[in-house]
């Protein structure tokens, strides 16, 4: 595959997610009732993959304009190319998530709203169609002035339409529906340039280091730091909008919607981590051995572009939910929340921090690791199934103390498998997951909802596979640095990065 069109595949693995994530959430069932007309199927499950395509081009697009026309004096004459490209995949996409759009509004088939006067009236007369023909402006503008000349205030200037292009969305949806809510557009809008701006870069940065390795010195620390800027506002809008969306911590733990902003927070972190391997690795060795380099930032590149490709899908599953209301809120934990707070982060922290072996407490964990598999899962079913905490507490006290034991079991369990006795608490876990899915489940009388627990019992099995096939080489592999004479593995990370 020629180099642009190859820009971050690995996002695109992002696409069964949202399938799945928005299946969860209930928002692909399409309900008939007597009397009134329901958006096609076709629409239902179209929509959402239109979205995460829009978004992914519209990032690329950003990446190529910042990157030309911020980070680099002369960029070179393909990455013209790619952002052309990549444009027009935005602006194509667009096309599509409209027509789709207008399909879902009124419950029409794509057929039935091909209709030039019709789409121009909701265009010009309507609040989303203002949204959609600004967007498409922003884009041919930055197009045309990327096109027109090599001046960088040209360049610049194609750079912020391209970002205020792809912010556009924040009127749309749950923010913009909230009136009054100007924080909350605001807030959205700055975190998804912010967001554009940190993939979209990367994808480009590696697409260019892999072809030109020469740019490296230049290119790459002063993307890491525009990255480093990026996570930080993503970081403090991130929690404003899920402060102000999900306002109780009994939501948070409670509704599909909260369980998903839950798993953005964990692949948040786990991206900080890989940025911050990817500048100790990557960074530190530019001068004095830049081809081992350039092979690391695209190896840990490639890992970061799966993660974010899962961050994007959960973005645009959030959007098409939509937040819950203060009424549909009960205090029972659902398993993706029980799934992200027992299993995800408490594996990601030992992750980030591997506590000394010489420690008391450490030695007294890894000691009887079957053991803490055992109290985990217990903690599990209490949380879960039978709602102690909630009991005594009340809903959102006991959904703060119940996420913290979660953390506090999943924590020990996690340090307790980091050592070479660690992989027989790991097949407990495989074994008792799914069992203790089956007793929550029959608990709560499946109030939290057969697919979310199915995907908890799958996604679990699927991280305690991979947590038993690398066995003790976690901490090696996080913590080893770059080496000259390695090489990019064939079929690996560095050839789609």
């Amino acid at each position: 595959m020629r180099p642009g069109p190859a820009l971050g595949a690995r996002l695109w693995w992002g696409v069964p997610v949202v399938l799945v994530a928005v299946w969860v959430g209930g928002a692909l069932i399409v309900s008939a009732i007597p009397g009134l007309p329901v958006a096609p199927a076709v629409t239902t499950w179209a929509l959402p993959v239109a979205r995460f395509a829009r978004d992914v081009s519209a990032m690329i697009t950003v990446g190529a304009l910042v990157v030309g026309g911020v980070l680099l004096a002369v960029p070179p004459a393909r990455l013209r190319r790619w952002t052309i490209g990549w444009a027009g995949a935005w602006l194509a996409s667009l096309v599509i998530l409209f027509a789709l759009t207008l399909s879902d509004i009124r419950a029409a088939s794509l057929a039935d709203v091909v209709d030039p006067a019709g789409a121009w009236s909701f265009l010009s007369g309507e609040a989303i169609g203002h949204v959609f023909l600004w967007q498409s402006a922003g884009v041919v503008a930055a197009i045309v002035l990327s096109t027109l000349g090599s001046s960088p205030w040209l360049r610049r200037l194609a750079a912020v339409l391209a970002v205020g292009a792809s912010a556009a969305p924040a009127l749309l949806g749950h923010s913009g529906d909230m009136e009054g809510h100007v924080g909350a557009t605001v807030s959205l809008a700055l975190h998804i340039a912010a967001v554009s701006m940190w993939v979209g870069g990367l994808a480009v940065t590696v697409g260019l280091l892999r072809i030109d390795g020469r740019l490296a010195p230049v290119l790459a620390p002063r993307f890491s730091l525009l990255a480093l800027w990026c996570v930080i506002v993503i970081a403090e809008t991130g929690l404003l909008n899920a402060s102000l969306r999900v306002g109780t911590a009994s939501a948070m733990v409670s509704t599909p919607y909260g369980a998903l902003v839950i798993a953005k927070a964990v692949l948040f972190a786990a991206l900080v981590r890989l940025g911050w391997l990817q500048r100790q690795h990557s960074l530190a060795d530019l001068g004095a051995r830049p081809a081992a380099s350039v092979r690391s930032l695209v190896r840990y590149a490639s890992w970061e572009f799966c993660a974010m490709g899962v961050a994007v899908a959960l973005s645009v599953a959030l959007s098409r939910i939509g937040p819950p209301p203060s009424a549909a809120t009960s205090g029972a934990f659902s398993p993706l929340a029980v799934l992200c707070l027992a299993l995800a982060a408490p594996l990601l922290l030992t992750w980030c921090w591997t506590p000394g072996p010489g420690r008391a407490w450490v030695r007294r964990l890894r000691a009887y690791p079957e053991v803490w598999a055992v109290v985990l899962l217990f903690v599990v079913i209490e949380t879960a199934g039978v709602g102690l905490f909630t009991t005594m507490l009340g809903p959102d006290a006991g959904a703060v103390v119940g996420s913290v034991a979660l953390l506090l079991a999943g924590s020990a369990w996690a340090v307790a498998v980091s050592d070479a006795r660690g992989p027989g608490a790991v097949i407990v876990m495989l074994a008792g997951w799914p069992l203790v899915g089956l007793v929550v489940f029959a608990l709560t009388d499946g109030d939290s909802g057969w697919r979310s627990a199915l995907v908890s019992v799958v996604v679990g099995e699927a991280l305690l596979l991979l947590l038993l096939r690398s066995g003790g080489q976690r901490a090696a592999w996080a913590t080893r640095p770059a080496v000259a004479s390695e090489k990019p593995p064939v079929g690996g990370p560095a050839r789609h990065g």
